[in-house]
């Protein structure tokens, strides 16, 4: 009997995680200094109670990201 490929990805300990991982690919980290947002105080934003549920946009006023998520 042949068998499977996906079987090293089973919970065989029961923990609710996988027993093995593929290789762990590493990615270059992009230096925060490159996309520092700057404050901007006439920066315009969007009026809060015309937004929908899923819309989120950058405040640029304070450097947040603004978002209602809530369902």
């Amino acid at each position: 009997m042949a068998e499977s490929k996906f079987l090293k990805y089973q919970d065989k300990t029961g923990d609710g995680l996988i027993d093995a991982c593929d290789d762990v690919i590493e990615v270059a980290e992009v230096p925060c200094e490159d996309y520092k947002c700057v404050e901007n105080g006439n920066a315009l934003t969007p009026t809060w109670q015309q937004l929908n549920n899923e819309d989120s946009f950058l405040n640029e006023k304070n450097c947040l990201y603004l978002g209602f998520f809530h369902r």
